[in-house]
């Protein structure tokens, strides 16, 4: 519940007084029944590592540039990220990790500059597969702004939902979809 609350709070005192933006951000990869948790986890935590110290994840932190390769970067506005492993399981997919993030941005990010978001899935199945891990498809990372509770809830349309996207980073072993290992 004290995470819950950080999360919220660093998110309202940011958005709420429109100092700024927030994106969650999710990655996960592709597994089977008998992947074991133990290498899932580690290939994946690495490759994400790899994500944020190679060239891309340079261009999220370090400022723009005058040039074609480093225009997009956003370092100039990114204050910085909250991470989180949420782990399920199901008998049908077995163990299935998956990293939430809540990314923050002095300021909304000008459309010109967002090219970097478009190419964060495909920089992110390069690291999983430099990890050995299978080749995430259309589905490896969820990109999006991060809402109010209201607006959150209401994305899910009609499907009955009990939290926002600070729950979604605190608190993913509170779900009830598939069953987790808590």
């Amino acid at each position: 519940m004290l995470r819950r609350c950080e999360i919220n709070d660093i998110y309202n005192q940011i958005t709420g007084r429109g100092l700024g933006v927030a994106y969650l951000v999710t990655f996960t990869v592709p597994h089977k029944r008998t992947d074991l948790l133990e290498d899932l986890l580690r290939q994946m935590l690495y490759a994400r590592d790899r994500l944020s110290d190679g060239a891309w994840g340079k261009s999220l932190t370090r400022p723009a540039g005058k040039t074609a390769k480093t225009q997009y970067r956003l370092g100039d506005l990114y204050i910085g990220r909250m991470r989180t492993l949420e782990i399920t399981w199901s008998s049908t997919n077995g163990w299935h990790p998956h990293l939430h993030e809540m990314w923050v941005f002095e300021g909304e990010i000008p459309n010109n500059r967002k090219k970097l978001f478009e190419t964060l899935p495909e920089a992110w199945a390069d690291c999983c597969e430099d990890w050995w891990l299978q080749r995430p498809g259309a589905n490896g990372v969820d990109i999006r702004p991060m809402y109010s509770n209201a607006d959150y809830l209401s994305k899910f349309g009609g499907e009955k939902r009990n939290w926002g996207p600070e729950y979604e980073l605190a608190a993913g072993h509170g779900k009830t979809k598939t069953i987790g290992p808590w």
